[in-house]
């Protein structure tokens, strides 16, 4: 017998991602890890800085917006697949320009650890392409159209922090 106190283990850091091709919040979050005591999260957004991934007229005027759209989800997955699989939860904005990338770039993620957020914009497309990708038991959280505000405040949740 010794007097010795065992040890606890360590408990495992929290881990979070966040993806949109827009941008969280008023956009004062870089790209890359933020850590707080016991939590990190991972902020994939917009590169451009833009509050908005494209104009939205340019949505509506453009018939290439899809596919700019597309690129900029795409570009925001590459080289993250195998990071976001080791997370405890990941964030995916799916707005109107870039919902069928955003999902399909999903597909290989474990479901019980993903997040879509969602704005109403073609809302029942968006839970049909869900499910038909396998992701029918992640979580849906509703948003406004860009999704900006409702991710913020997802993340200023996650670090305990309501006046960032």
């Amino acid at each position: 017998m010794t007097d010795e106190t065992p040890k606890s283990a360590e408990s495992p850091l929290e881990q979070i991602a966040i993806i949109t091709y827009n941008i969280i919040g008023g956009g004062g979050y870089k790209n890359g890890w933020l850590e707080y005591p016991g939590k990190k999260a991972l902020i994939v957004q917009n590169k451009d800085g833009a509050r908005i991934g494209l104009p939205l007229w340019m949505l509506f005027t453009n018939p290439k917006a899809t596919e700019i759209c597309k690129t900029k989800m795409e570009d925001l997955f590459e080289g993250i697949t195998s990071t976001l699989k080791q997370m405890n939860q990941i964030y995916v904005y799916v707005g109107l320009g870039g919902a069928n990338d955003a999902i399909r770039l999903t597909k290989d993620l474990p479901p019980q650890k993903l997040s879509y957020v969602l704005c109403d914009c073609n809302y029942r497309q968006k839970i049909n392409l869900i499910s038909e990708i396998g992701n029918n038991h992640a979580k849906l959280i509703k948003c406004e159209c860009g999704g900006w505000d409702t991710l913020d405040k997802i993340l200023k949740d996650f670090i305990g922090n309501k006046n960032k």
